[in-house]
């Protein structure tokens, strides 16, 4: 992932509303918001001297549905629905053009002077009428209207108030008469049709051919067509049981199955009473049913079907039952072969009864046959007559009902004359009119409300228009980069005897317990544990302005180093402008630049601090005429990548982004940057450009150091007390006059001593 891919999901979340710093855009534009809240609350002041007094008059009426005695009401609509039953409709009626215009008359309201200059008074006042229910079940309303008189407000309710009830009445004494005269018109109309209809059913029963039951009539060929039809349905039945039973006959002749069955069926009907025709009818009631359902199974089944095979375990159960009883072997005596001619003649002499049964059967159904159709041509003549005679009578029932309906409702509008319509009730008389605004008080909360919205409108523009950083976010959403330290500014400087020579801004010597020193070592272990797995040995330190103290970061970062064990050496690369050997105090006639340029070994540009182990410093040494081409040539790498196995860390100072070239070269060769800068009104643009120069050019930027925090250009912008920084922002006088190729002076605030700036 590429650090431009690392804050991408914070960058989406800053550009909706939930970045918007609303907090500290008040802390830091707290000024303008506040000005133009004094200037809303001003301008409501001065509203409210202005603005002419708006007074309420306000009564309350009670309107409820009188109850009347319940009748029931059968075919019409009740003569009071046509009322509105709706008491949430009251509002709306009596803000009507309607109420309020026969108001207006009545009390002549138009010649108030409230409505003296008004064009249209009838549409102020309804415009300006309020009627709103106090609950919605106990019919109790507030009339309510505003104006500029409170004597005038108080007659404008007065007489809507009483010519709404005036009309409730009016309207529903005008609706009982005009209902109570049209339900007299519909009894006469309905008497009328009742009369002329018993006139015509007693004309149709004395001409129709219908015999007459009572009040009933009746089709007397429709009763004999249920009766023929009734027997000849039992025929029909008894036919087929003939038809089934001579087919089961038939089959046992033309197979010689059943022959003893069919022979003592037979002799029942052939011969005389003997000594065994007891046993030989039982035999052949009993079997004879049994070869019928057989026959049926065949017809449905296979052969082979176990309901057949069960038939036929029953029939020979039988044969053998009464075979043993009555001694009798037939079997024997018909065998497989022909019938014994006594047994064929009783078998045949049973199936020619069966035959005749069945012929008479068939002509008695073929002669009630022609009966039903005689009888069906004589019932439809009459039906003609029967449906007219129904007919009739469902005209006399409805314009009996209807009839009987409007009697009782008549009766009902007399009963409920007194009863019906609306309890109307003044409850609260109009009051004088009440100043109701304008309000002092909610004009100015109003004033405030508004005021401190559009001054945080506006400073919220101006906040967006800043090119500054407000908040450590802001650092991480615009540079994309990890913010790895926050360096607060100097407080006055603290020597230590022990290190001579080496300059006050070296805090982590000088003052090792101090919030600066503390600010520097947590820069360092933000480096060891931001390398993300890679090794960074060669570490370079720039920053994208002069001035923005890369040369102290770099100094104090190479301290905390090597106070933590570990070998480090730092390396002023700044050939324009070095001044490492101004800070340490160190001898700058040998340094890097002689290494480079091959004059001299490494080790004889290597140089200690008393009383700080592990720390090698290699100043700039001679400036060089070629900067940019030496620290772009061969040599220049080899020498670092010397340098590299001789010391845990090398730490490269290099001259700002924005000033010259030298760094970008340097970027390329190292395994990662620190970029430093201090906050002011143009570090973002700084920032942001150095950031691009650098991921141009390939660097592995390791992360972002903020500087000075607490100093005057930053003091509004990135204020950290918010933030959970303690750090004082103590005035330390440091002046910078960078010009690269010049040595610079600095003066104190004070003007009470003169020191070399160490800023770069």
């Amino acid at each position: 992932m590429s650090e431009l891919d690392v804050f991408e999901d914070l960058d989406h979340e800053s550009s909706g509303v939930q970045g918007i710093d609303v907090w500290g855009i008040l802390l830091r534009r707290k000024w303008i918001i506040s000005a133009v809240a004094l200037v809303a609350i001003a301008l409501g002041v001065l509203y409210y001297l202005q603005a002419d007094p708006v007074y309420e008059s306000q009564a309350q009426v009670l309107i409820e549905r009188k109850h009347p005695p319940a009748v029931a009401f059968t075919g019409i609509q009740s003569v009071l629905s046509n009322f509105d039953s709706e008491t949430e409709k009251h509002p709306v009626v009596m803000a009507s053009p309607q109420n309020v215009g026969a108001a207006a008359d009545e009390w002549e309201l138009t010649k108030l002077p409230m409505f003296a200059t008004s064009k249209h008074p009838l549409s102020y006042i309804i415009d300006h009428l309020v009627v709103t229910p106090v609950t919605e079940k106990v019919g109790i309303y507030t009339v309510s209207f505003r104006g500029g008189k409170p004597d005038d407000v108080r007659a404008v309710v007065e007489a809507v108030v009483d010519n709404y009830g005036e009309m409730l009445d009016q309207t529903h004494k005008d609706t009982g008469d005009e209902n109570a005269k049209q339900l007299l018109a519909a009894q006469d109309e309905a008497e009328k049709k009742l009369k002329r209809a018993r006139e015509g059913y007693a004309e149709f029963r004395a001409n129709a051919p219908l015999m007459w039951l009572g009040e009933s009539a009746l089709n007397l060929h429709q009763e004999r067509l249920a009766s023929i039809e009734k027997d000849r349905a039992a025929l029909l039945i008894e036919a087929e049981k003939l038809d089934a039973l001579l087919l089961a006959v038939e089959d046992s002749l033309d197979n010689r199955r059943h022959i003893e069955a069919l022979y003592y069926t037979a002799e029942k009907l052939s011969r005389d009473e003997q000594p065994s025709r007891y046993e030989t009818v039982s035999f052949g009631q009993t079997l004879l049913p049994l070869l019928l359902e057989q026959q049926s199974l065949q017809m449905r089944y296979g052969e082979d079907h176990p309901k057949i095979k069960a038939s036929r375990r029953r029939i020979e159960f039988a044969q053998k039952f009464y075979q043993e009883q009555i001694g009798l072997n037939l079997k024997k005596e018909v065998g497989d072969g022909d019938l014994p001619p006594h047994v064929e003649s009783t078998i045949r002499t049973y199936v020619a009864s069966l035959e005749q049964q069945r012929a008479e059967i068939r002509s008695s159904i073929a002669r009630l046959d022609e009966l039903f159709d005689e009888e069906e041509r004589e019932s439809k003549t009459l039906a003609a007559d029967q449906a007219k005679d129904e007919q009739w009578r469902r005209e006399i029932d409805n314009s009996q009902t209807l009839y009987d309906s409007l009697v009782k409702s008549l009766e009902g509008v007399e009963i409920t004359g007194g009863t019906a319509g609306y309890n109307y009730q003044v409850i609260a008389a109009p009051s004088l009119g009440e100043k109701v605004a304008p309000s002092l008080a909610k004009t100015m909360a109003l004033a405030l409300v508004l005021g401190s919205l559009a001054g945080f409108g506006l400073g919220y523009i101006v906040d967006i228009a800043d090119k500054s950083f407000h908040n450590p976010l802001e650092v991480s959403k615009y540079l994309r980069l990890p913010v790895v330290g926050h360096i607060p500014m100097m407080q006055e400087p603290i020597l230590s005897g022990s290190f001579e020579g080496v300059r006050e801004v070296v805090c982590t010597l000088h003052d090792p317990r101090g919030t600066s020193a503390e600010a520097y070592r947590t820069v360092r272990t933000a480096m060891f544990f931001n390398a993300r797995g890679k090794d960074h040995q060669l570490i370079q330190v720039t920053s994208p302005r002069p001035g923005d103290g890369k040369s102290t970061l770099s100094a104090n970062l190479a301290v905390t180093i090597a106070k933590s064990g570990k070998s480090v050496l730092l390396i002023d690369a700044d050939f324009r402008k070095p001044t490492q050997h101004k800070v340490f105090g160190l001898a700058s006639d040998i340094g890097f630049s002689s290494v480079v340029q091959g004059k001299v070994d490494p080790q004889q540009a290597y140089q200690t601090i008393d009383g700080v182990d592990h720390l090698t410093v290699m100043v700039c040494g001679p400036r060089p005429e070629n900067p940019s081409e030496l620290l772009s040539s061969r040599n220049f790498k080899t020498t670092l990548e010397y340098l590299r196995e001789q010391f845990d860390f090398v730490i490269v100072d290099t001259p700002p982004m924005l000033a010259v070239s030298d760094p970008a070269a340097v970027s390329a060769q190292v395994d990662g940057v620190l970029m430093t800068f201090r906050i002011d009104r143009d570090a973002r643009p700084a920032a942001t450009r150095a950031r691009d120069m650098l991921i141009e050019v390939g660097a592995d930027i390791v992360g972002v150091v903020v500087n000075g925090i607490g100093s005057i250009d930053s003091d509004s912008y990135y204020s950290y007390g918010s933030a959970g920084y303690a750090y004082e922002a103590a005035r330390y006088g440091y002046a910078y006059q960078y010009k690269y190729g010049e040595d610079a002076s600095v003066s104190s605030a004070n003007g009470a001593s003169r020191r070399e700036t160490v800023k770069s």
